[in-house]
């Protein structure tokens, strides 16, 4: 049995301690019904029928996290995610759970697709969230790891990690006047994003098809 304390004195070791935490980060998450791409990306998966998954939060109103659609420019089926990266990061002796919501979209509801075609659908949809879309989905991925607990607890092999369920919260002397919200009213808010972000995936595909025609010229 050894310290955590003595290991963050070591440049080696911390590197160690934080490969561990974030492999019992990944078990956890495994166990919500969430998958991890080669790219460190997590996102639901279907449910158990293949059909789309339904999640909820205690109290607040369920929500698609995984749903299939059909492209109607040319009838072929894909599925669109709630997706996050997901991590701890430390910033300098404190560590904290880095979540940066976003979306993803796969062929068959597990295999992502790749390259350029998935950066352009989610930069196009991901660049028309506003700071309330972003926040909200942050707060949902934070209920949904805690399991709707106040605090997020993630087994190890020995004492768990205890997260807390609230983000951090930094100061600053600038600002946008009257940019807030409430969080009450923000977790209310219908959630139709999968089915808008269903409609730049067809934009993206038709302007795809449109440039590999002119290539063929």
């Amino acid at each position: 049995k050894e310290s955590s304390r003595d290991w963050m004195v070591e440049a080696e070791k911390i590197k160690w301690w934080m490969y561990l935490i974030n492999q019992a980060l990944t078990s956890h998450l495994s166990k919500l019904a969430v998958k991890k791409d080669e790219k460190g990306r997590f996102f639901f998966r279907p449910d158990k029928s293949g059909a789309t998954r339904v999640w909820r939060n205690t109290k607040d109103k369920p929500r698609e996290v995984a749903a299939k659609k059909i492209n109607r420019l040319n009838g072929a089926t894909f599925w669109v995610h709630h997706a996050a990266i997901i991590k701890f990061r430390r910033l300098g002796n404190r560590f904290f759970l880095m979540i940066e919501p976003t979306y993803l979209f796969t062929s068959d509801g597990e295999h992502p697709f790749g390259g350029q075609r998935m950066g352009r659908m989610v930069f196009i949809w991901g660049g028309r969230q506003r700071n309330a879309d972003i926040l909200r989905n942050l707060i949902f991925w934070t209920k949904a790891i805690a399991r709707s607990e106040n605090k997020i607890r993630i087994e190890t092999g020995g004492e768990p990690i205890i997260v807390k369920g609230v983000p951090a919260i930094a100061l600053s002397n600038v600002g946008v006047e009257m940019d807030h919200v409430r969080i009450g009213s923000l977790m209310s808010t219908a959630d139709n994003e999968l089915e808008e972000a269903v409609q730049d995936v067809e934009i993206v595909e038709a302007d795809e098809t449109e440039n590999d025609g002119d290539h063929e010229e």
